[in-house]
């Protein structure tokens, strides 16, 4: 087919601006702002948690990194065993427990850890709801239901429980990183019949009354 020559020219000139733009739209597309992390438990929370989160997160400290985030030295940082069943933890929480990020930390992994036999999954998690957020609570529970029910006849407790600041972790006047571990062991009949090492690192965000409560987990281990 025959055709003018200005006529080609224009056709190719207005072909290449519409490729053009649409090259721009769609890079315009691709470079928006990223969707804004997940609103804080502050308006459901009965301490009104005010959370000052990094955004993005940096990568957690290793699961088997030492307190502070540092490789561990040594023996590491497995914990002794435990001897015999572990006392039965404290369920109240007290004014002291809401003063450090370590405080709170301490006090909610006791009251989760310890669940009797013939409980429900979500015991530990409602033990301890009043050591966390709304967020941390919700957390636990998506938890509890993924792993299922507990074993029939079996309970579980934990040894002393470790909360160490995760240094290497950005922290605010309102935000910490506390790495948890404890020793956990099955019960059955009062005995204990097995254990192992639980740990977890979470955000810890203190509200606008002062208190530090357990907010979402950043690693498990």
């Amino acid at each position: 087919m025959t055709g003018r020559p200005g006529r080609r020219r224009h056709l190719r000139a207005a072909a290449a601006t519409t490729a053009a733009a649409g090259l721009l739209a769609l890079a315009a597309g691709c470079s928006r702002p990223a969707d804004p992390l997940p609103a804080s438990a502050a308006a459901d929370a009965p301490a009104a948690v005010v959370v000052e989160r990094p955004a993005p997160d940096p990568d957690p400290p290793p699961d088997n990194a030492g307190p502070g985030g540092a490789d561990p030295t040594g023996t590491g940082w497995a914990l002794p065993p435990v001897d015999g069943p572990p006392p039965a933890p404290r369920l109240t929480p007290q004014p002291a427990d809401y003063t450090t990020p370590a405080a709170v930390a301490a006090a909610y992994f006791a009251a989760w850890c310890a669940v009797r036999p013939g409980a429900a999954a979500d015991t530990g998690v409602q033990q301890a709801i009043g050591w966390l957020t709304v967020d941390g609570w919700r957390d636990d529970q998506a938890q509890a239901a993924a792993a299922g029910p507990p074993t029939a006849g079996v309970g579980t407790g934990c040894g002393p429980v470790q909360a160490d600041p995760v240094t290497a972790a950005p922290a605010t006047g309102q935000l910490a990183w506390v790495r948890i571990r404890a020793r956990r062991v099955w019960l059955r009949d009062g005995a204990v019949i097995g254990d192992h090492q639980v740990g977890q690192v979470r955000r810890v965000v203190r509200g606008a009354d002062g208190r530090w409560l357990v907010d979402v987990r950043v690693a498990a281990g």
